[in-house]
C-alpha cells in the first residue's frame, strides 16, 4: 500500500530587502549605474529562561522587516535544547531600543517579552500557559544577512488531514505532572487499535523534532491513513508538557507511558485490547518496561533498540517487531541481534529485521559507513514506514 505525502511548501524565509529607484524627467546625464540592492539588517536576540528544575533554556531569535507590511517584522528562532532550529515566530512587535515581544505557535504559546531599560539593556519575562518565568535577553546584534540556502522539501504532512487531530492533555497522577499531545484518530466508524509514540533519550517535542524534520509526524501521519490511532506527547519539560526535578530515569519516562496507555483505553473511539507501543532508541526500552508490567499492551515496535535486551526486554509477553538500520552509527542493531533474539524468547510473533541503507533516524543514510550527508529530504524511509504499518495491522487482526 503506497501512501500519497503531502510535499510541505517552502518554509517562508527571511526575504532580501529590494531598494526603491527613483526616476525622475530630467535632462540627459551621463548614465550611472543603479545601487545595489540592500540587505535586509537582522536584529539577534540571544538569552535564556530559567526552568522551575533550575536549568537554563537557551534560545537565539532573529528578527528582520517584512518587507510585504510596513513598520511588521518576521522571525525566526533556535532553541537547541528542544531541537527548534529556524522555527517560525508567531505575533512579533518590534520597536527598535524600545521592546520586542514574539511568540511561538506551540501548545501553551511560549511568548517573549523584552523592555529596553535606559542603559540600553534588556529586562525580559517568558510566559507560557500559567506561568511566568524569569529569563535573560541582550541584543546580541544587527547584521545583513546571507542568501539563505533553498529549503529542502520534507515529507511532513499538511492539513487537511483525512482523520480528527485532537490536542490532549495527559496526568500522570503518581508524578504530579501533566504531559501534552496530539491524538490523530480515523475518521472511520467503529473502536480503532492505538498506538503510544515514545521518543528517544533526548528531550524533544511530540513530533520528534530534529534539524527540521518531524519523523513521529510523519509516522503519526502514516499509521492514522492506515486506520490506526495514534498519541504523541511532548517530553517532560518540552512543548506543553510539565517537568519535576531532574532528568527523569527509566521507570519514571514508564510511569508517563502507562498513564498515556489507560488514557488511550478510556477513550470512547479506541478498543482497549488491541493498545500498543513503538519506542525510539532509548524510548524502546521505556516500551518494553511499560509492556513487561501491563499485560494488556497488545503489541510493542522497537526501533533502534540499545544492547539493554536481558534487562529490559525479557518480559515482553507481547508481539514484537524489532527494526535497526544498517549504517545506525549510534547503536549497532546487527551486532545486537543474538542477545536481542535470546531476550525475546518469550514473545509471540516476534519480527526483527536490519533494514539496509538507513541510519538510526530510520533517513536513508549515506552510501557508506563513515561518510556524511548533508541534507535530507527524507523524514522517514517509507519502506519502514511500510513495514511498521503492515506488521500493526497484521498483528492487530
Amino acid at each position: 500500500m503506497s501512501l500519497p505525502f503531502q510535499k510541505s511548501a517552502l518554509c517562508p524565509r527571511l526575504a532580501w530587502l529590494m531598494a526603491s529607484l527613483a526616476l525622475c524627467a530630467c535632462p540627459p546625464e551621463p548614465v550611472q549605474s543603479p545601487p545595489p540592492p540592500q540587505a535586509a539588517e537582522l536584529t539577534r536576540f540571544d538569552g535564556e529562561v530559567q526552568l522551575p528544575n533550575g536549568s537554563a533554556l537557551r534560545y537565539s531569535a532573529i528578527l528582520v522587516a517584512d518587507p510585504a507590511l510596513p513598520g511588521a517584522y518576521l522571525g525566526t528562532i533556535d532553541i537547541p535544547m528542544q531541537t527548534l532550529t529556524g522555527a517560525s515566530l508567531d505575533q512579533v512587535r518590534f520597536l527598535p531600543k524600545k521592546h520586542v515581544d514574539f511568540n511561538l505557535a506551540l501548545p501553551g504559546e511560549p511568548r517573549w517579552v523584552g523592555h529596553y531599560e535606559a542603559d540600553g539593556a534588556l529586562s525580559c519575562q517568558f510566559f507560557q500557559g500559567n506561568e511566568t518565568l524569569p529569563c535573560s535577553m541582550r541584543e546580541v546584534s544587527t547584521l545583513k544577512p546571507r542568501v539563505p540556502a533553498p529549503a529542502l522539501p520534507h515529507q511532513t504532512p499538511l492539513p487537511p488531514f483525512p482523520y480528527r487531530v485532537v490536542d490532549v492533555k495527559i496526568g500522570n497522577t503518581a508524578a504530579h505532572l501533566i504531559l501534552a499531545g496530539t491524538l490523530s484518530l480515523p475518521r472511520e466508524a467503529g473502536k480503532h487499535g492505538a498506538v503510544l509514540l515514545i521518543g528517544d533519550r533526548d528531550a524533544r517535542d511530540r513530533d520528534g523534532t530534529h534539524a527540521g524534520h518531524k519523523p513521529f509526524l510523519v509516522l503519526a501521519d502514516h499509521l492514522t491513513r492506515s486506520g490506526i490511532a495514534v498519541l504523541r506527547l511532548d517530553a517532560r519539560g518540552v512543548g506543553g508538557s510539565g517537568t519535576s526535578g531532574p532528568s527523569p530515569g527509566a521507570a519514571d519516562l514508564e510511569g508517563d507511558a502507562r498513564a498515556a496507555l489507560a488514557f488511550l483505553r478510556a477513550r470512547p473511539e479506541i478498543d482497549p485490547r488491541r493498545v500498543g507501543m513503538i519506542g525510539h532508541g532509548f524510548g524502546s526500552v521505556v516500551a518494553a518496561r511499560a509492556a513487561t508490567h501491563d499485560r494488556a499492551v497488545a503489541f510493542v515496535v522497537l526501533l533502534a533498540p540499545p544492547p539493554e535486551p536481558t534487562a529490559a526486554f525479557s518480559g515482553v509477553r507481547c508481539g514484537v517487531l524489532a527494526l535497526g538500520g544498517e549504517f545506525d552509527r549510534e547503536v549497532d542493531f546487527n551486532r545486537n541481534l543474538p542477545a536481542l533474539h535470546d531476550a525475546l524468547i518469550g514473545a509471540p510473533n516476534v519480527v526483527l529485521d536490519s533494514l539496509p541503507g538507513l541510519d538510526h533516524q530510520f533517513q536513508r543514510a549515506a552510501a557508506e559507513p563513515g561518510a556524511t550527508r548533508e541534507r535530507s529530504e527524507e523524514s522517514f524511509a517509507p519502506e519502514a514506514l511500510e513495514l511498521i504499518s503492515d506488521w500493526i495491522e497484521h498483528t492487530l487482526r
